[in-house]
């Protein structure tokens, strides 16, 4: 008989966050627009900046334990369905050349 293998994810807030750096940096650089370009110039290297920080140490994590996951609490459909965010090697991968 064929044994299964089972995949172990662990939670993780880093999708979640990864998700949320570069998008609170973007309403930042369009908070500040035209009337503050050096704050606007710093907002958008600090948000890229953290993307990057925290996509290596999304890669680590990964390498050293496994696929991690975030489960989205607000998106659930029935009792069946809900919202997941999970991140395996590849994707970790992805999201350092993307940051």
């Amino acid at each position: 008989m064929a044994t299964e293998k089972v995949m172990i994810t662990a939670f993780s807030p880093f999708p979640a966050l990864m998700l949320a750096a570069p998008v609170v940096g973007a309403f930042a650089v369009l908070r500040f627009g035209d009337e503050r370009p050096r704050a606007r110039n710093i907002s958008a290297v600090l948000s890229t900046g953290l993307a990057l920080v925290l996509s290596v140490i999304m890669v680590r994590r990964v390498l050293s334990s496994g696929p991690v996951y975030f489960d989205l609490r607000i998106m659930r459909v029935g009792g069946d369905y809900r919202g997941l965010l999970a991140v395996d090697g590849i994707g970790a991968y992805f999201c350092l050349f993307a940051s």
